[in-house]
């Protein structure tokens, strides 16, 4: 990750959660996908921390993030029992902003067509969901990280205002 990002552990009850934060402003969270860690997002965190504190972290299991201990059928590191289950069960939602960006030439939106595409599975989770496939496999943000920081860029300008970001990362 770039200069400027400093290193912190997050202690939960299971296992700890390592991530990457810098950057002045309102708090952004970047999450990655399977079999990434938070480095995927190096080439786009710096051009955010101008105007964002940026959040990257390791999903537990992954990168620097420890590991909770497993079960035969490994349903510790499913997506549901990771995910945003618990909350579901108490009736709680995302309220801020969310915005939801796949692989382009990627097959989630066939495999998902049932449920509605990706869009419909988050907005049962969020109140605001916003977003669509981008151009790219599925290591967009490092195949194209000007144009998935111009996604992220449009997304947030309606959020917090304020100049492009995507104009600042090279490819």
């Amino acid at each position: 990750m770039s200069a400027g990002f400093g290193a912190t552990s997050l202690q939960l009850d299971d296992t700890t959660i390592f991530a990457r934060v810098g950057g002045t402003g309102p708090p952004l969270l970047l999450l990655h996908g399977f079999p990434e860690t938070h480095l995927m997002w190096r080439d786009i965190a710096a051009a955010l921390a101008l105007r964002f504190t940026v959040v990257a972290a390791d999903l537990r299991g992954y990168g620097q993030s420890g590991c909770p201990v497993s079960s035969a059928d490994h349903s510790p590191y499913a997506k549901r029992a990771m995910a945003d289950a618990l909350d579901q069960a108490n009736g709680r939602r995302i309220g801020c902003p969310l915005l939801a960006l796949w692989s382009g030439e990627g097959g989630l939106e066939n495999w998902y067509a049932e449920e509605g595409g990706p869009l419909a599975i988050w907005r049962k989770w969020a109140d605001r969901v916003e977003g669509s496939p981008v151009r790219g496999g599925h290591f967009f943000p490092e195949e194209h990280p000007r144009q998935t920081a111009a996604a992220l860029s449009r997304f947030f300008e309606g959020e917090v205002g304020g100049r492009a970001i995507g104009g600042q990362i090279g490819e």
